[in-house]
């Protein structure tokens, strides 16, 4: 018969097994708020817990995807453009380089302005007269068998391919006198006689203006 001693040595690791161990884990706290005693087995389960919990992903702050946006991409968001580039616009178009074309010229500048910049010189009739008198002169009776367009090309061409200018341009031949903004404007073919031109011209205003200019 076994003794105490040995029935307890026996039974205690018996005992011993089915024994859960409470270790007191500082800190813990309920959900009211008292403090308590987690087992390790419970601790251990908590571990475990979060352990399967995924690490959240790197976060991106607000500030730094507002600031990837340039200041333009904003203000078109937004429907309204910004002072600046309303006043950088307005100083593109209303420049004094922009008014007055490529050139920046004052010749282009008047060229851009007047919608009569190719027609706006003229020849007065006296003038007109005077120019009839130097191609006779020049070709004498071969004159009244040219076209409009014979003349431009042995004559007109000639004497302004250094100067690169209009016939009425050269003071030699127009005087400045006899340049003036055109009253009348004559529609006529090249291919008719240059000749037939000038009379029809000086026929149609012989009651007009020496100072009457044509073009």
């Amino acid at each position: 018969m076994l003794n105490a001693t040995e029935h307890a040595g026996t039974r205690l690791p018996a005992l011993g097994s089915r024994l859960k161990k409470q270790t007191a884990v500082p800190g813990r706290k309920k959900p009211g708020g008292l403090l308590h005693h987690t087992s390790k087995d419970e601790d251990s389960s908590d571990d475990e817990d979060e352990e399967q919990v995924p690490a959240p992903k790197a976060s991106i702050s607000l500030p730094s995807i507002a600031t990837t946006r340039s200041s333009a991409s904003l203000s078109a968001v937004g429907g309204a453009a910004s002072p600046t580039a309303a006043q950088s616009a307005k100083s593109r178009t209303g420049s004094p380089a922009h008014a007055r074309g490529s050139s920046g010229s004052p010749l282009a500048a008047a060229a851009a302005d007047d919608v009569l910049a190719t027609t706006r010189l003229g020849i007065t009739l006296r003038g007109l007269r005077k120019i009839a008198a130097l191609l006779r002169a020049q070709f004498g009776e071969a004159f009244e068998d040219m076209s409009t367009a014979d003349v431009n090309m042995r004559y007109v061409e000639l004497v302004t391919e250094r100067r690169r200018c209009r016939l009425v341009e050269l003071a030699e031949v127009v005087a400045p006198a006899d340049v003036s903004p055109p009253l009348y404007f004559i529609s006529h073919c090249w291919k008719n006689r240059a000749a037939r031109l000038f009379g029809h011209v000086l026929d149609y205003l012989q009651s007009a203006s020496e100072e009457v200019a044509v073009w």
